[in-house]
């Protein structure tokens, strides 16, 4: 792979609007149209967000990939974090969610 290509995918920048597939565990929710979802941050901050979403916006993960839910990029890049807008109820952040754009890097697609 040509190093100019790697370079320019370590830098995907984030704009307000983009719709993005986040990696994340899910689980059935309270109802059969609703998926309960966990992310977990970094080591370093030992943070964890759960919420519930509607089934429509989860891919169920298969073949190894993992399961991702849909966001929408709601403020631009600041100080290396993003505020990533999820659909349904988000319980233990504020929505949108605030990331560290590096672990967005790594786990939205």
């Amino acid at each position: 792979m040509p190093s100019f290509v790697l370079g320019d995918y370590n830098q995907m920048p984030f704009r307000v609007g983009q719709r993005l597939w986040i990696a994340c565990d899910v689980k059935q929710g309270m109802s059969p149209a609703e998926r309960s979802i966990r992310f977990e941050f970094s080591a370093h901050e030992k943070r964890i967000m759960s919420g519930f979403v509607p089934e429509r916006f989860v891919k169920h993960g298969s073949k190894g990939l993992p399961a991702r839910v849909a966001a929408v990029v709601a403020s631009p890049p600041q100080r290396g974090k993003v505020r990533v807008l999820l659909p349904g109820e988000v319980l233990t952040s504020t929505n949108p969610v605030l990331v560290d754009a590096s672990w967005l890097k790594v786990h939205a697609s």
